[in-house]
């Protein structure tokens, strides 16, 4: 008898460890707010890419990490979201909210450390009219 609760307790501890892994795995922060969820907050906006030349230029962008592009002064706030075939655009106050957000609800840094992207003429045409911020 003290073998089938014994059994029974380490079948529940492992579901409810099994949850809580799951949970887990499902964002990227210990808040449960998404990286996408903060991006619109900060004032990013989104971006389907619909268009010819946004859906022939989206697959050439990285996924899923801050892309800094800078062209002469001016700077835009890229973040690639394949799950949606959207693009987050922000300028850099949008991007500071972002930051700020991101290392209260302990997004992974990964997130939001930015990746200059060196010169890319094609977005500037394609995206850079469509940022949030302010």
């Amino acid at each position: 008898m003290k073998m089938g609760r014994y059994l029974v307790a380490i079948a529940a501890l492992s579901l409810v460890l099994a949850l809580m892994l799951q949970g887990c795995a499902s964002t990227p922060s210990g808040s449960g707010k998404s990286p996408r969820d903060l991006l619109l907050s900060s004032g990013f906006k989104q971006d389907v890419a619909d268009e010819p030349g946004e859906i022939k230029h989206f697959p050439k962008v990285p996924s899923e990490q801050m892309l800094c592009y800078q062209q002469g002064d001016k700077k835009c706030y890229a973040f690639k979201d394949p799950a949606t075939n959207s693009m987050y655009i922000g300028d850099d106050a949008a991007f500071k909210r972002y930051v700020d957000q991101a290392v209260a609800n302990q997004i992974d840094k990964k997130y939001h450390t930015p990746v200059l992207q060196q010169d890319d003429p094609q977005f500037w045409p394609l995206w850079v009219d469509k940022q949030g911020g302010g």
